[in-house]
């Protein structure tokens, strides 16, 4: 917006001190720089606390893990502050009639959207999980569609080449974007704009990866169809990747059920509870401390005597877990999650199957 104010107040009032600096692409983003620090600075702040003082914020439950409870609190929200800060400057500095631009004030409020949506669900609806994995990729893969048809086929954007370069690809004058008024002023004489599927890459020779090259065609109009599917197909998957770089670590299913169980562990104190030390995270593992229990489970037991165990060990081990159950993690866990169990331990001792591993919260090994 700013420049095509200076640009008007230039036409209609003159030339004024630093009105040529905005047709500087360094000075507007060194200019957007700063705007993006100072919306930051000023509203971020404000913003998190406001999310805070709503209860718009992550809720983490106490595990016992290192660093666990660093994001506890944080607003979910927050990306608010990311997209004002790029979003803002931009509409001020940016040349809006550009593609590119364009380009990224739709990518930036597509993505800022489907983020919303998940921290929505998880935080008003009470949905941990948020949005649905495969609308979020369906949304990226959209996003992905979009771009890559646009750089496709929108008439602005090109490959400008030095014309000996274009040469050597066997490009002739005839393959050039035509150029006519202000456009053609200021192209250089040697260079020229080609629509071409060709991006720069810095570790490849020459610096071009030629996407209508890719696959071995000898037919021109095939080749030329294949190239053109392979660079949406790889913008799409570009976007996809970068969008979830970030959440490769979810919380699935197996990692709640981990988490569960160190909840519940962690609140027991009682002798027939196996005793939790705590908790530690390394990049590949997660370790978790434990008593050590020397006799081993009931399974361990019932495999060392060879038989099932007598109706007196039964009612023993009955016993004595149903004291760990009267405990503090009677009050901790489901109902559902209590009687499958202990129906499939009560069962197993009885038949000696696999079903009476019993050892998994209860600290009996030593029973026997």
């Amino acid at each position: 917006m700013l420049i095509n104010l200076f640009d008007w107040l230039t036409k209609n009032i003159g030339e004024f001190p630093g009105s040529g600096l905005w047709q500087y692409i360094t000075f507007r983003a060194g200019l957007a720089v700063i705007f993006s620090l100072i919306i930051s600075m000023i509203f971020g702040g404000k913003i998190i606390r406001s999310l805070q003082r709503k209860q718009i914020g992550e809720t983490v439950r106490d595990l016992g893990l290192q660093g666990q409870l660093e994001k506890s609190g944080t607003p979910t929200m927050g990306g608010i502050i990311i997209i004002m800060a790029i979003l803002v400057p931009t509409l001020l500095v940016a040349q809006l009639d550009n593609i590119y631009v364009i380009l990224m004030i739709i990518a930036t409020i597509w993505m800022g959207l489907i983020g919303f949506a998940d921290d929505y669900i998880k935080v008003f609806k009470k949905n941990k999980k948020g949005l649905s994995g495969w609308f979020k990729i369906l949304g990226q893969v959209g996003l992905g569609l979009l771009i890559g048809l646009t750089m496709l086929f929108h008439k602005d954007i090109f490959v400008r080449l030095n014309v000996e370069t274009a040469a050597e690809m066997n490009l002739t004058a005839a393959d050039q974007i035509k150029r006519t008024g202000s456009e053609a002023s200021v192209l250089p004489a040697d260079k020229a704009d080609y629509s071409l599927l060709v991006t720069n890459v810095p570790f490849l020779k020459s610096n071009r990866l030629d996407y209508t090259r890719l696959l071995p065609i000898d037919n021109d109009s095939l080749r030329e169809g294949v190239g053109r599917i392979l660079f949406v197909l790889i913008v799409i998957f570009i976007i996809t990747a970068v969008s979830n770089a970030a959440n490769l670590l979810t919380d699935g299913d197996e990692v709640d059920s981990i988490q569960k169980e160190i909840g519940i562990l962690r609140a027991c104190s009682h002798p027939n509870v196996v005793r939790y030390y705590g908790s530690y995270r390394t990049p590949d593992a997660l370790w978790i401390s434990m008593e050590y229990c020397a006799g081993g489970s009931v399974s361990d037991v019932m495999h060392a005597l060879g038989r099932p165990l007598e109706e007196d060990m039964i009612a023993y081990v009955c016993s004595e877990v149903l004291k760990g159950l009267a405990s503090d993690i009677a009050r901790l866990l489901v109902r559902k999650s209590i009687t499958e169990p202990l129906a499939n331990l009560v069962s197993g001792l009885f038949s000696g199957g696999a079903g009476a591993s019993g050892g998994g919260f209860f600290n009996l090994g030593g029973l026997f």
